[in-house]
């Protein structure tokens, strides 16, 4: 675990830890256009490493947000209910979330996210006809089903959610649509927009012109405000 106010011997010197963000696989069952982690190591995160950074925040943290991502969490299931129930044997109160693209999601996963109160993020793209080309499963079939039944089923079961988008070429014209899907589904309470970082396969993409990203933002904004309006 690397962090940045660190000594030789690995000691937190900040007494105030506010967000531990676990990586517990750098497996996926998606292939990104431009994902970010696409060189990092294909194996799930030993229990001793995390167990350690749970050690870590419970030590320098009153009630920090401790965030799974991946890769895609739900493949390293088993070691996020561990680090759940490791939280919860100690009575260590903390605000958990989940960033996970959706595809995985069961209702016995349902029903344990929804115990222990965690957060959910779910990284889409918008319609089939931007997602599809942004996130496709490993064979370049369509993931965009999936992820939507993911988030019907999270709907089913009275959990809102957090819609993250990547803008890049494909999205940036089509924000607007992000925002009519976010209606549609009706468990959303937040979107967020995330521009492509220049690493793994995002080094790949091409730029963003300013003007076209102030045009794609525009034409979001006033889609929201017809939504909120109506």
């Amino acid at each position: 675990m690397a962090c940045i106010n660190c000594n030789m011997n690995n000691k937190i010197h900040s007494q105030s830890v506010q967000l531990l963000i676990l990586a517990l696989t750098g497996q996926c069952n998606l292939n990104c256009s431009y994902c970010y982690a696409s060189n990092q190591i294909q194996q799930s995160m030993p229990w001793s490493i995390a167990e350690q950074a749970l050690q870590y925040i419970t030590e320098y943290s009153g009630t920090p947000t401790i965030q799974f991502t991946g890769g895609e969490p739900l493949l390293a299931w088993d070691l996020l209910v561990k680090c759940v129930e490791w939280l919860e044997y100690h009575k260590f109160k903390a605000k958990l979330q989940i960033q996970t693209n959706a595809t995985l999601l069961d209702e016995q996963k349902i029903d344990f996210i929804k115990k222990y109160q965690i957060g959910i993020g779910v990284s889409l793209d918008g319609f089939a006809d931007s997602n599809a080309i942004n996130r496709p499963y490993k064979d370049f079939s369509d993931s965009t089903t999936d992820t939507i039944k993911g988030i019907q089923l999270l709907s089913s079961a009275g959990i809102e959610i957090g819609i993250t988008t990547v803008v890049n070429t494909i999205t940036v014209e089509r924000l607007d649509k992000v925002i009519d899907l976010a209606f549609y589904l009706g468990n959303v309470r937040q979107v967020g927009f995330n521009l492509v970082r220049p690493q793994g396969r995002g080094k790949e993409e091409p730029l963003i012109t300013e003007q076209i990203l102030e045009a794609g933002v525009h034409k979001m904004l006033n889609r929201l405000e017809y939504w909120q309006n109506i």
